[in-house]
């Protein structure tokens, strides 16, 4: 009994070593993390970094604001970005966009819209909020509205 006891909080640790973020100052990051941000989103005055371990892999992600937008990448440590999002009013996604949101999820009423860019993925709309009872969701549809791509949390 005590070697399982062991070997599961053996691995609980591992799995909470597995995936973790911390907080790292700008100065800390890497020149070329940087330069890849500033090109990414020309402009941009970032606030905060934070360095990520997922799946044995390092990333980076910095937030900032450019031009009254809150925006974000994310950074792989060789300096290729991996992806940007832009915060905009809902109002400012296209209408094929908002349509398939609103006939896939009646009622759902996003606090967040997020202009996203994938490297190597399709480009299109983050939209995150609750969404009926004790549900919070974050779907993603493409600017063209046919890829469409549904996180579902319990609140």
């Amino acid at each position: 009994m005590r070697r399982l006891i062991a070997l599961s909080t053996a691995l609980a640790f591992a799995v909470l070593a597995a995936e973790r973020e911390r907080d790292i100052t700008l100065a800390q990051l890497p020149p070329e993390i940087t330069a890849t941000a500033d090109q990414a989103v020309p402009g941009a005055r970032w606030l905060r970094a934070e360095q990520e371990t997922e799946h044995g892999g390092i990333r980076y992600e910095l937030k900032g604001q450019a031009q009254d937008h809150r925006v974000e990448v994310e950074i792989a440590p060789d300096g290729k970005l991996i992806q940007t999002e832009i915060e905009l009013p809902f109002k400012q996604t296209p209408q094929a966009v908002r349509d398939k949101l609103k006939l896939g999820w009646p009622g759902f009423d996003p606090e967040e819209t997020k202009a996203v860019t994938r490297v190597g993925g399709p480009k299109g709309y983050e939209f995150e909020g609750a969404y009926g009872q004790g549900r919070r969701i974050e779907v993603f549809i493409s600017e063209d509205a046919g890829i469409v791509d549904v996180e579902d949390e319990k609140d």
